[in-house]
């Protein structure tokens, strides 16, 4: 992994940082201290993201698994009980392959720091998640199995799909201002999942129940997030359908993309798509329309990621990594919007004046004719 400089040839310069690993990327995450890169040969590729900036060649590289690393996941250092000692720069990373397994690591350590593998799918692990201290696993073979974070026990298997589960979720609603949950807030215990059969749904782990299903209008779904109250999910037909959760009921399409969409992310309330046509998305969720486009990546964008504080990272097929400033997006949208605001209140402080001086010209004009009489 190597510094390649500041992408002053983005249209927006909203690029903050290119790293490349001289291969196809099909996974990226990042928590804390480190920055991960999951290849299709199985090896991660770990950097310190206070490296990034220099030229540095500050560096871990790792065989996680046999076939490709299709998702990760970064967290704390203590999201599993551990008996390995963790510091500042510990991160609890959770991987998933098409070798048919699922892995957690408490990295950096010997090896990655392997600590569990969660075996039990007989093909291709597509998709991983967690909730709490259970951990989520989506297969080819159209099943959601539960683990137990820390033992590594399979809890539960459930057929879903009749297809490839590309794609889950733990769908969780902000609080209202006085702490409470909203009434159309997500069950607990559900979980949202996506197939290539051209469903969605809404799965209650506990009594096996479909809450919700929902049709991608037979296109093959290829990932799924939850924005409150919708549940967005992307499609090989360019498209991003939203559903809102608590009734099944499609919402609208966001159509921006030229080829198929790989991933979609919410962060901080905005919502970010990757895709073949090698573009970032991020949406106007009021407009259903793109918002910004972030451009850089020659191939396609096969995954996106954002840390506890919002940074933003993509990896793609061309062998990089970005780091979007997705901050300094964000922050000139509200200074666009704040002056368009004031600019609005401006107009109708000028309208409100001129009126008040056409009527006092009015009035005076009328006043003048009654002397003349």
């Amino acid at each position: 992994l190597y510094f390649i400089g500041r992408a002053a040839m983005d249209a927006a310069v909203s690029c903050k940082q290119v790293q490349s690993v001289k291969q196809p990327v099909a996974s990226v995450a990042m928590h804390g201290a480190w920055l991960f890169a999951g290849l299709l040969n199985g090896v991660i590729v770990a950097r310190a993201v206070s490296s990034l900036a220099s030229d540095d060649d500050d560096r871990a590289e790792f065989v996680a698994h046999t076939a490709a690393v299709r998702q990760m996941i970064a967290l704390p250092a203590d999201a599993f009980p551990s008996a390995d000692a963790a510091t500042d720069e510990t991160v609890t990373l959770l991987t998933c392959s098409a070798d048919g397994t699922a892995k957690r690591w408490r990295f950096p350590g010997t090896g990655g720091g392997w600590q569990m593998t969660y075996q039990g799918h007989p093909s291709a692990v597509e998709a991983i998640a967690v909730d709490k201290k259970i951990v989520l696993t989506g297969g080819a073979d159209g099943t959601v199995r539960r683990w137990d974070g820390a033992t590594g026990d399979c809890l539960q298997s459930l057929k879903c799909h009749a297809g490839r589960v590309t794609g889950l979720v733990v769908p969780t609603a902000p609080p209202l201002e006085d702490g409470s949950e909203p009434a159309d807030a997500p069950p607990v215990g559900a979980v949202a999942t996506c197939s290539d059969d051209g469903l969605a749904k809404l799965i209650d782990l506990k009594s096996k129940a479909a809450l919700a299903i929902m049709s991608n209008q037979g296109v093959p779904a290829t990932d799924v997030c939850y924005l409150h109250p919708d549940l967005f999910v992307a499609g090989t037909d360019g498209r991003i359908r939203g559903f809102n959760l608590a009734t099944a009921a499609p919402t609208r399409t966001l159509v921006g993309h030229s080829d198929a969409v790989n991933a979609v992310l919410p962060v901080r309330g905005e919502l970010f798509s990757t895709s073949d046509d090698c573009r970032v998305l991020m949406w106007d969720l009021a407009k259903w329309a793109p918002k910004h486009e972030f451009r850089g990546h020659t191939q396609s964008v096969s995954a996106i990621n954002a840390d506890p504080t919002g940074e933003l990272v993509t990896a793609a097929f061309d062998g990089t990594l970005r780091v979007w400033d997705r901050e300094g997006v964000v922050e000139r949208f509200r200074l666009a919007a704040q002056l368009a605001a004031e600019e609005a209140a401006e107009k109708v402080r000028r309208e409100k004046e001129a009126a008040k001086e056409a009527a006092a010209k009015a009035a005076a004009k009328k006043a003048k004719g009654k002397g003349k009489k």
